[in-house]
């Protein structure tokens, strides 16, 4: 395990979306915050986290 492997276009691709991803979610808690709270906003995204999380797992099998 003393040799690392080049990062390839694919996983750098999925990195660079992983983070706009995270630093967009900040900015559309900002600009939404007037009209729905943060509390509820949390809630939203976890819910449809965990749903798309199942749906990953019964694709698996893993469910």
């Amino acid at each position: 395990m003393d040799t690392r492997k080049e990062i390839d276009g694919r996983a750098g691709g999925l990195m660079v979306l992983l983070c706009a991803t995270w630093g967009l979610q900040q900015v559309a808690i900002k600009a939404a915050a007037p009209d729905i709270a943060p509390i509820l906003q949390v809630a939203i995204r976890s819910g449809i986290a965990a749903l798309l999380v199942g749906l990953v797992m019964l694709a698996r099998g893993s469910a």
